[in-house]
């Protein structure tokens, strides 16, 4: 299901990373409005030696749940305080990442725009896309996204807004095909695990 939030998420990320494209910086910062930074992102940016050379993607948001562990590979570089490791799992989310020209191109170049953002960028197990991205994870994570933190939802909404869980046989049917989608990934993922990935969740440093 594409609900028309979604859509628009969606289309406003492959418009700036288009805008972007048609400039010359080397690499694009994205920050959704209810992204939470951390008190150094401005600092921890300032000097880009610490981007991985096969890198087109790095999240710097940790997605905040009870349930969800992300698979990361080895580390790969550290940087002020903050590690990188390779993403080889799902992690949701789009308040926060940076991408490079190569990454850019492939994005918006993508076809079809059949899902959200976030899974088309970190949902390895439903998204080509994701799955040949080469993406990384910043750990602690420099970004967390305020309507997931407890506390009072922005106006206009409810906590409740955020926190209810969808039923029915349509959001059943989802939940049947990520499954399967989870079993497919298990074999790679498990020699991830024995090559030296972690499940972790990720966390976030102010």
């Amino acid at each position: 299901r594409f609900r028309l939030k979604d859509m628009g998420c969606t289309i406003s990320h492959l418009d700036a990373l288009a805008a972007f494209l048609e400039r010359d910086e080397a690499y694009c910062l994205m920050l959704e409005d209810d992204a939470d930074p951390s008190a150094d992102l401005g600092a921890w940016l300032a000097d880009m030696s610490w981007w991985p050379a096969d890198a087109e993607m790095v999240k710097i948001e940790r997605w905040r749940s009870r349930k969800l562990k992300v698979l990361l590979g080895r580390p790969a570089g550290r940087h002020r305080g903050r590690t990188l490791r390779r993403l080889h799992s799902r992690h949701m989310g789009t308040a926060g990442y940076i991408v490079s020209r190569a990454g850019a191109r492939r994005v918006v170049g993508h076809r079809p725009v059949n899902m959200p953002i976030d899974h088309m960028l970190f949902n390895m197990n439903a998204s080509p896309l994701a799955a040949q991205l080469k993406t990384y994870q910043v750990e602690p994570a420099l970004v967390k996204q305020a309507d997931q933190e407890p506390g009072p939802a922005r106006p206009g909404t409810s906590r409740s807004d955020y926190d209810r869980r969808e039923t029915g046989v349509a959001y059943m049917m989802r939940e049947l095909k990520r499954g399967l989608y989870e079993i497919r990934l298990a074999p790679a993922q498990m020699r991830q695990l024995v090559g030296g990935a972690t499940l972790t969740r990720p966390p976030w440093k102010n």
